[in-house]
């Protein structure tokens, strides 16, 4: 079985992911990083610009992935220095939450598919307190 974080969470979904195809792990990983973003409210032109682009491509282009990147590193630098100054519980994991979902979108246009959509599914699993509509919603889309 491959080692990946997504085991920790939940096993069995690590073993079916190994028996789906290339083009699941693709869909699967697209699900789990639209569905992060949309639990966490993000929905702007760049995001829906890169999932347009793994949709048709199955790829994103490098100016995707440095603008991901991007915004990765501000929600998590932002996470941090509200941790940091004492800000309320709720509002630094609202902003973990939008790191961990666009992340997963990042993860999503990895050269290796299994790895893309065990990541993916990873990251979107933490970018919300309740894991479980999102592994329902990855089991719908295995073998």
């Amino acid at each position: 079985m491959k080692n990946t974080r997504l085991q920790s969470k939940d096993a069995d979904i690590v073993q079916r992911l190994m028996q789906a195809t290339s083009l699941q792990h693709r869909q699967i990983a697209i699900a789990a990083a639209e569905w992060a973003l949309r639990m966490n409210g993000l929905n702007d032109l760049e995001l829906t610009s890169a999932v347009k682009a793994l949709k048709q491509d199955g790829k994103l282009s490098v100016d995707d992935k440095s603008k991901l990147e991007a915004l990765v590193e501000k929600f998590d630098d932002e996470y941090f220095q509200a941790e940091d100054s004492g800000a309320a519980e709720e509002e630094y994991l609202q902003l973990f939450g939008k790191a961990r979902a666009v992340s997963a979108l990042l993860f999503s246009g990895g050269d290796d598919s299994f790895a893309a959509a065990a990541e993916a599914i990873y990251e979107a699993s933490v970018a919300t307190d309740d894991e479980k509509p999102l592994f329902d919603l990855v089991r719908s889309h295995l073998p």
